[in-house]
């Protein structure tokens, strides 16, 4: 459940041998999870629309950009997260897209 945490609370992402400092285990192991995680949250389960209280953010993504723009008007991707929440602001479903 940590492992999990640490991957969806990340703003820039976890590289695998974070993950295993964080948790203490071989990097083999970290690596294999973080695998695994990543196949779970490209799984496109989601085909209703999102309704209630909906969270939304965006990130860009990319390599270092030295010299140019940081944020907005940069040349990295931009992707952007939705994310519905419950009652007591669990997420009940997510919509990631790269715009």
């Amino acid at each position: 459940m940590f492992a999990i945490y640490l991957f969806v609370s990340s703003q820039s992402g976890i590289s695998g041998t974070q993950l295993a400092y964080e948790l203490e285990v071989n990097v083999k192991t970290a690596c294999s999870l973080l695998r695994t995680l990543r196949a779970i949250a490209d799984i496109e389960n989601t085909k209703e629309l999102l309704s209630g209280y909906i969270d939304i953010d965006a990130a860009y993504l990319g390599g270092i950009d030295r010299g140019n723009k940081r944020g907005r008007g940069s040349n990295k991707q931009t992707v952007l997260v939705a994310q519905e929440l419950e009652k007591g602001k669990y997420p009940r479903q997510s919509v990631y897209d790269a715009i």
